[in-house]
């Protein structure tokens, strides 16, 4: 007995199909029609079409995905043709004409396809962007907002819907759907650029670098973006983080440096160069000027005023630090240590003066009172007896003796 052969059923969802995204070589092209349109293969109604329609249908898609686009034309027309309800037939032939930038007849197409399948978002969503591709961006807002409606998880339509309210300078309500639909797909770049270039321009600079810098990352050529965020680094005084941004910018488009990318490079030029030119002109009063050590030295006498021990200790060994030759530094550092009770560093201090300056007999007495009192007597004696010497009159130490 021969077996009847049955041809296998399709399946019934209305989104299975071949996605089409739109790849842009160009950056302007790329922010302006980022919209991904889909083809369909499968019924996007409860009635089955016509058998010879799923026929031209499958036809059309093979010419699709070889880019023969008058062929597909024609079998889709055929597949409306044989079945005028057939709603994937409208929405395929209207995406063909888009592609092929005859945006009228993608319109009526488009139109056909919501007509016949009210509920799908998908066509709803080609035909905004077939007003948009003509520039009739009234209707694609209000196409795109129908689409969302139906299915609000397409951060692709959000994105488109942002672009349409943005360009007809409805930004505050861009923006909200710029956000849409990051919540949906926050590594999404376009969107990222967008808002954060809108909230740049309303002075939101944190949250806008944020964004665009995240936009940058995922898209090293988007010049504009680089751009703003030298110019938002140079804002808050980041004069070298400015600058490798708006190099950046160069780099991404050295055929069409961006304006903000120019006018950053040539006021940082003028910055330095002003800055180095004043610089040369006040480099000509340094004749005659005190050394860092006797800047500090005098520092560490106005601290000692202050009784700002702390500070005048700092000042006084950045000074010893800068002439080590130098013992004055030392001899104060000495008596601050002598101040706070720490004879045996104040006596370190004061020998190092002395071996600078053998011939100073103050320091002669005063190492010889810090060793009388830790009771290093014959030590004392001797330094009394050499500030004698050098003309210090060194008054005579008398110890209690036993009884």
């Amino acid at each position: 007995m021969a077996r009847r052969m049955r041809a296998r059923g399709k399946e019934r969802d209305p989104n299975r199909g071949i996605k089409f995204e739109q790849k842009a070589t160009e950056l302007e092209d790329l922010l302006q029609g980022p919209f991904s349109g889909m083809m369909q293969a499968g019924p996007a109604r409860p009635v089955r079409a016509h058998g010879l329609s799923d026929e031209h249908q499958d036809r059309g898609l093979v010419y699709v995905e070889k880019q023969l686009w008058d062929d597909a034309i024609a079998e889709f027309k055929k597949s409306v043709d044989l079945t005028p309800d057939f709603a994937e037939g409208w929405n395929n032939l209207g995406l063909c004409y888009i592609y092929t930038k005859r945006y009228k007849e993608g319109v009526e197409a488009l139109t056909q396809a919501s007509r016949h399948f009210p509920g799908w978002h998908i066509a709803t969503a080609n035909l905004a962007l077939a007003y948009q591709r003509s520039k009739v961006l009234d209707k694609a807002a209000h196409y795109y907002r129908q689409s969302v409606n139906k299915n609000p998880k397409q951060p692709q339509i959000w994105c488109s819907l942002g672009e349409c309210l943005e360009t007809q300078g409805q930004v505050d309500e861009s923006e909200e759907a710029y956000r849409q639909a990051l919540n949906l797909a926050p590594n999404y770049g376009i969107p990222l650029y967008r808002l954060g270039m809108i909230l740049a321009r309303k002075t939101q600079l944190d949250e806008a670098g944020k964004l665009l810098e995240k936009a940058l990352q995922l898209d090293g050529s988007l010049a504009d973006a680089a751009g703003v965020l030298g110019a938002i680094a140079a804002r808050k005084g980041n004069i070298s983080g400015a600058r490798g941004y708006f190099e950046k910018a160069q780099a991404a488009r050295p055929d069409k440096v961006p304006m903000t990318a120019q006018r950053g490079l040539a006021a940082i030029e003028t910055y330095e160069a002003g800055v180095n030119r004043n610089y040369e002109e006040l480099k000509t009063s340094f004749d005659d000027l005190p050394t860092i050590a006797e800047c500090m030295f005098n520092a560490g006498l106005a601290y000692m005023q202050q009784e700002n021990l702390s500070m005048a200790r700092s000042s006084f060994q950045s000074a010893s630090n800068e002439d080590a030759e130098w013992g004055e530094p030392l001899v104060w550092l000495g008596m601050i240590a002598a101040l706070e009770d720490s004879p045996n560093e104040a006596r370190e201090y004061w020998q190092k003066a002395l071996n600078l300056d053998p011939e100073n007999a103050w320091l002669s007495e005063q190492i010889g009172l810090t060793c009388f009192a830790m009771g290093l007597r014959q030590e004392a004696d001797k330094l009394f007896e050499a500030a004698r010497k050098q003309g210090r009159q060194v008054p005579q130490v008398e110890v209690p003796q036993q009884a």
